[in-house]
């Protein structure tokens, strides 16, 4: 399976936001994410602008839910966003009442280990399966040096559950993201490495590539 590519948008400038999903999707990109600092600035019309600008390319809305998420979810999905993030350490009561949600909404939701403690993330990934949650993002925090380090380390830990539908997110780039392919993830989200090169389309390309390449190499 080729893994899909995720353009995150991390600008807080909703105008501008439009105009680099314009570019990764020429490039290839397969899903949009509205980034955290976008949605703390555009909230759910950016979504909506978004899913009106390009609406046979899936969204995805880097919620990171903790709390009360049929308040926070449902306004999203019905602005057009076809998949959400909640954290980890989300107690399961209201994992579950997102996983309800989705599955009403004919949605998705992806769970993030972001700020999770590596020594307690496989018990708690075993334990998310357990409740029924299929995709977890390996997603490392921090500078982007910094940040795929901690992705290696999630991703490794992540990769020993069976059954888990892998996506890894975190200062991925073009030099380092065949570390990353190696343990077969079904989403990259890539959103500094992208966006860092002024040319966004032809970065986006580049990554694709790699993607494409690696992914054919495997299966020769």
């Amino acid at each position: 399976m080729i893994p899909k590519l995720v353009f995150a948008i991390d600008t807080n400038k909703v105008d501008q936001a439009i105009n680099l999903a314009k570019k990764a999707i020429i490039g290839g990109a397969d899903i949009i994410e509205a980034g955290t600092p976008l949605i703390k600035i555009g909230g759910v019309n950016i979504v909506y602008l978004l899913r009106k600008k390009y609406p046979s390319t899936p969204i995805y809305a880097d919620l990171k839910v903790i709390d009360f998420p049929e308040l926070e979810i449902i306004d999203y999905f019905s602005a057009g966003a076809s998949i959400v993030s909640l954290m980890a350490f989300t107690n399961n009561q209201n994992i579950i009442k997102a996983l309800n949600l989705t599955k009403s909404y004919n949605k998705k939701i992806w769970v993030s280990t972001m700020g999770y403690y590596n020594t307690e993330l496989i018990k708690r990934v075993e334990e998310l399966k357990r409740i029924g949650v299929d995709n977890i993002i390996a997603h490392g925090s921090g500078e982007q040096d910094c940040a795929f380090d901690d992705l290696i380390k999630k991703t490794k830990l992540i990769s020993q559950v069976n059954g888990i539908k892998l996506i890894v997110g975190g200062g991925i780039t073009k030099s380092n993201i065949d570390k990353i392919l190696r343990y077969k993830p079904r989403v990259v989200i890539v959103g500094r490495g992208i966006s860092m090169d002024k040319d966004i389309k032809t970065s986006t390309l580049s990554i694709k590539k790699r993607i494409l390449r690696y992914t054919n190499q495997e299966r020769s």
